[in-house]
């Protein structure tokens, strides 16, 4: 069925104008794997400390309290999810984990004053809400610090976003099938104008034999989902084929409430013109953000608590496609986000595509592998083989390729190897001082299609020069997020 992307647009997504896009929604990570991804979580902060919640109330008008099941007196918050992984998986390539909340105030009060209410702080914002406590299958709790992403002091419900990698720490254990959970998230008790929400997320790539090879990008930010409509890059990919399931999505966002419609969400196709809103049985297309937790349309049950009403706390896992006839195609993709009534805020996204065995842009990142693996004496033909020979280097694992591509005035030619973007200058120079003290001869420049500062370390003629550059970061365990753009070419 092929559909205008514009009427489509306007109809389904009540847009007035064209969306806003968001540039440089911070990618995480890339990487391509003969496996996929998993992705649990749970909330941290309910109507109730220990059973599950599946009322209607909004997290607003509810006083809530920490969710805490653990039993143990060290902790105030807790709660737990199942990690399922296919037989036969072999290692995980990557495991990120995520926590974020409404952290206006440790606990709030509200007070019925002229008619209206008022919303006060009872007990003040304290720190650490960048530790966490991490249990995996059989094991006691382990400290985590984690990095600070986010921590919006200036907005209302002052809301949080931390992350660590926890690759290491789950490939050491005897099994990373099992029970998770998650403690000392920290967020807003009480009342609070708006209502308090907090959760976590695991997201998990595997390896597996009997997988096909696929390509996952991740993206963590916190963007505003409200009445100006966002469009969100997710990469040029691979079309996904509407009868198999070839392509998913992993969706993350805080604050969505449960009785307020019209947030909705669009996977977009740039070639096809195409827009298709996503929804489900406990998904509504007209409320897709509704304080629920859903594995393809259904809700996950292996957590605790297992609440239908999370009070604010999102993530789904969905099957997409294209409804075009023009399939099996690489076209831009893009998140389409709007809501007009209900505002909350996006923190985590991922999708995942597979990659024909005969794709040039890998084969081409496989040849660039062989050059730049100095120790091996002779190079298989297969993928798969080559695969585990280069992982080491991060080149066909974590893809490297060109992420953007810009005309930028004024500046030499060729591509740069990108570290940071700034939207306020004084961090830029911050950061630019930082790398001349490591030893680096880094740069910048304005791009003037957002007005944002680039920062970079090096710029190259070649995009082979600069994996080559990239490739002896990676053996110093230095920038594991850098991305390369070409510039004036």
């Amino acid at each position: 069925m092929r559909s205008g992307y514009f009427t489509i647009f306007f109809m389904l997504m009540m847009a007035e104008v064209l969306p806003q896009e968001v540039p440089d929604f911070l990618v995480h990570k890339k990487m391509i794997v003969r496996g996929d991804f998993v992705v649990i979580g749970n909330n941290v902060v309910s109507k109730y400390a220990t059973k599950p919640y599946s009322g209607n109330e909004k997290n607003d008008v509810v006083p809530v309290k920490y969710v805490d099941i653990d039993h143990d007196p060290t902790t105030f918050s807790s709660s737990s999810a199942v990690l399922n992984i296919p037989n036969g998986s072999g290692r995980i390539v990557y495991a990120g984990l995520f926590w974020t909340g409404i952290y206006e105030y440790s606990i709030g009060v509200k007070r019925r004053h002229n008619n209206r209410y008022v919303y006060k702080e009872k007990e003040g914002r304290g720190e650490g809400f960048d530790k966490v406590k991490f249990k995996m299958p059989g094991s006691n709790y382990i400290n985590i610090n984690g990095t600070i992403l986010m921590n919006q002091t200036d907005k209302p419900g002052k809301p949080y976003l931390c992350y660590a990698d926890v690759t290491e720490i789950i490939n050491s254990s005897k099994t990373y099938k099992g029970n998770y959970t998650i403690a000392n998230v920290t967020a807003t008790q009480g009342y609070v104008l708006g209502g308090s929400s907090a959760g976590w997320l695991l997201f998990v790539v595997y390896e597996h034999p009997e997988e096909s090879l696929k390509e996952i990008n991740a993206y963590s930010c916190f963007e505003v989902v409200n009445a100006t409509q966002k469009k969100i890059p997710l990469g040029n990919l691979y079309t996904p084929n509407q009868s198999e399931k070839k392509a998913k999505l992993v969706l993350a966002a805080l604050e969505g409430d449960k009785n307020i419609k019209t947030d909705k969400v669009g996977v977009g196709y740039g070639k096809t013109k195409t827009l298709n809103v996503l929804g489900s049985e406990n998904r509504p297309k007209d409320n897709y953000f509704n304080s629920t937790i859903t594995f393809n349309g259904r809700h996950y049950k292996e957590r605790t608590p297992k609440s239908h009403n999370t009070m604010g706390f999102d993530l789904a896992t969905t099957y997409i496609f294209n409804e075009d006839e023009s399939l099996g195609e690489k076209e831009d993709i893009s998140l389409v986000l709007k809501s007009r009534r209900d505002k909350l805020f996006l923190f985590f996204t991922a999708i995942r595509t597979e990659i024909p065995e005969t794709d040039p842009e890998t084969i081409d990142t496989v040849e660039h592998a062989k050059h730049l693996v100095k120790e091996m004496d002779s190079f298989p033909s297969d993928v798969d083989s080559l695969l585990k020979k280069v992982e080491v280097h991060s080149i066909a694992m974590q893809k490297v390729k060109i992420r953007q591509s810009a005309d930028i005035p004024g500046i030499e030619p060729g591509y740069y190897l990108i570290t940071n973007v700034y939207s306020d200058k004084y961090y830029a120079e911050v950061w630019l001082s930082y790398l001349v003290k490591e030893g680096y001869q880094p740069g910048s420049f304005i791009n003037p299609h957002n007005g944002w500062t680039y920062v970079y370390l090096n710029r190259k003629d070649t995009m082979y020069q600069t994996q080559e550059f990239l490739v002896s970061l990676r053996e110093k365990n230095a920038f594991k997020d850098v991305w390369i753009m070409k510039v004036n070419l």
